[in-house]
């Protein structure tokens, strides 16, 4: 079954963290896949601020989750417990930050957004998908802007690593973002009725 966003749609009805600085509530996304999981673990590409529309800092600070962020920029990360390294996300050897963090090979949520989209997709080629899997993933493709060959290019590495496209084109209020799951880390009766929404604007999958 297919959703799009029409005036009459369906209600998702998914549960939203209150008071995150969340962009488009990517949190929430990772948080109602997982079971409302404490103690978690995310990988976050491109943190921009450690608080200011960070789709990690909730789930540090409410949900006492782990981590490990990048960032080309210096990020003052001290008001926060978890580690950002500064560095450039396209030429990264993940395998081998991974390793140096004790990164674990189940890694809950991965963050990857960085500008401009292209960067994305360059960092995604780069991820380890052979010594790690990723149970949630939000990829931000900016097809707005031009870029939709970088989605058309993120799905398809995906997908051909066993991903699931769950959300396909969440946009503010212009698509520009998918959501993925891995189909073997979060249980079916969860992610089934999200199947196949597309084009959507962020605020209608929440109550």
């Amino acid at each position: 079954m297919i959703y799009s966003v029409v005036e009459d749609g369906p209600a998702f009805n998914m549960k939203i963290i209150k008071d995150s600085p969340s962009q488009a509530a990517q949190d929430s996304f990772a948080m109602n896949m997982l079971g409302w999981k404490r103690n978690g673990y995310y990988v976050e590409i491109g943190a921009y601020d450690p608080h200011k529309l960070s789709n990690t800092y909730s789930l540090e600070n409410d949900y006492d989750w782990s981590g490990i962020s990048f960032d080309i920029k210096k990020i003052d990360f001290s008001s926060r417990k978890n580690v950002c390294l500064q560095l450039d996300a396209t030429l990264a050897n993940y395998e081998e930050i991974f390793k140096e963090h004790k990164v674990p090979e189940i890694v809950d949520y991965l963050q990857l957004d960085i500008d401009p989209a292209p960067r994305t997709l360059a960092a995604l080629k780069l991820m380890p998908f052979d010594k790690y899997k990723f149970s949630v993933i939000t990829f931000e493709h900016d097809s707005y802007r031009g870029h939709e060959d970088v989605a058309v290019e993120s799905r398809q590495i995906l997908t051909d690593k066993g991903y699931k496209l769950l959300i396909k084109n969440v946009g503010n209020p212009d698509p520009y973002e998918d959501w993925y799951i891995h189909p073997e880390l979060i249980t079916k009766s969860i992610w089934e009725r999200y199947e196949g929404i597309e084009d959507i604007e962020w605020q209608r999958l929440y109550e």
